[in-house]
């Protein structure tokens, strides 16, 4: 993961990052989606432009998932 850009303390929107993602494991997002999506795994290569609050951050661009995998604990289901 290559990531550049801003991140201003104490303002409102202090994110103003571009990520790049070649071959990104997908489990490092397993800590963040506890409760709603767990066993999270794959690989992601794309770019990806994210803004905005630390607290909402607003991501845009686009990936490309291989060997994606997730589970809804919820629904108790698994998707590939």
């Amino acid at each position: 993961i290559q990531l550049n850009g801003n991140i201003q303390v104490g303002q409102e929107h202090a994110l103003d990052l571009h990520a790049r993602l070649d071959r990104a494991n997908l489990e490092l997002l397993n800590p963040f989606m506890k409760g709603a999506v767990d066993q999270i795994g794959g690989f992601a290569t794309g770019r990806l432009r994210i803004k905005g609050a630390l607290t909402a951050p607003a991501i845009k661009g686009s990936c490309y998932v291989s060997n994606g995998i997730f589970r809804i604990p919820y629904l108790g289901t698994t998707y590939t």
